[in-house]
């Protein structure tokens, strides 16, 4: 069973390779800096606040950051597809683990 969830993770992995990627290499870190800056800005924003007004409640707005940094998750996932390695790296993972198990 878990054999064969391997050479499908490997079928899907050379798949992707032949395909033309979703978007082209410059967009992708192009994307990557805009997020990563605007998380640090959605950080920065509650201190800046808080330094201004004094006002510690300022510090309730970093608990919105749980929602963006999911969504950073789900798209650079969907962005930077894992590579062969990747597949490789499981595979070893899942092999491994089946044997600390026997």
């Amino acid at each position: 069973m878990a054999q064969q969830q391997i050479e499908g993770a490997s079928q899907q992995a050379s798949q992707l390779r032949q395909t033309e990627p979703l978007i082209p290499r410059s967009m992708q870190w192009f994307f990557l800096i805009l997020v990563t800056l605007w998380v640090f800005a959605a950080m920065a924003f509650p201190v800046i606040a808080f330094c201004i007004t004094k006002n510690p409640s300022c510090f309730w707005l970093i608990g919105n950051l749980a929602p963006p940094f999911y969504i950073l998750y789900r798209i650079t996932r969907y962005l930077f597809p894992k590579s062969e390695k990747d597949y490789e790296l499981d595979k070893m993972r899942i092999e491994h683990g089946r044997g600390k198990q026997q």
